[in-house]
């Protein structure tokens, strides 16, 4: 079989991540995040430039980190007025978008240099979901003696806090502080 015909586009499996993004990750989280990524992953001009990339798993993130960045610096554009960490007030995400492509085109150059040389990581507790069930069977070992941690990543202390969360594991197990 030919492999060009087995495996997507590098541009195909740029817009997929940033659908993965606008649906999945930043619903709930981000209303202007989420309306941007859906409309990234539609416009190829801009999938070119985010491919450009060497960060490939939080690519999204990346890329509108970096418009931020630049933001930060021009807190006079129009754009702004959609940022609520930049203290915009305007919520109507669907006007954002030809601003927002507006300045990535014209700062592209400044966008494909922060992210070839940058990389995202982002705190997400939900990490302490893969590490709820070893902490359980270690407390089982230890005979009942509480559980004395220390982090050593860059995680900002969040699974240093794993006994706050609530997890879901699907099919209505939960575990955790409902309260969380």
């Amino acid at each position: 079989m030919n492999k060009s015909m087995s495996s997507p586009s590098p541009l195909h499996r740029t817009a997929e991540r940033f659908e993965h993004f606008a649906t999945t990750v930043y619903p709930g989280k981000s209303p202007l995040y989420a309306t941007l990524a859906a409309k990234i992953a539609e416009d190829p001009e801009l999938l070119e430039l985010a491919a450009a990339a060497e960060e490939k798993d939080a690519l999204p993130n990346l890329f509108l980190a970096s418009v931020h960045l630049l933001l930060l610096n021009d807190s006079r554009h129009q754009l702004v007025a959609f940022y609520p960490s930049l203290n915009g007030t305007s919520r109507q995400y669907d006007y954002a978008y030809p601003i927002f492509r507006s300045f990535v085109l014209e700062h592209r150059d400044k966008i494909r240099k922060i992210i070839g040389m940058r990389r995202v990581q982002t705190n997400e507790a939900a990490r302490c979901a893969v590490l709820l069930p070893g902490f359980e069977f270690l407390t089982q070992q230890a005979s009942g003696r509480p559980l004395s941690l220390i982090e050593i990543g860059s995680s900002a202390g969040l699974t240093l806090i794993w006994d706050r969360y609530q997890y879901s594991y699907g099919e209505g197990l939960q575990c955790g502080d409902p309260n969380s």
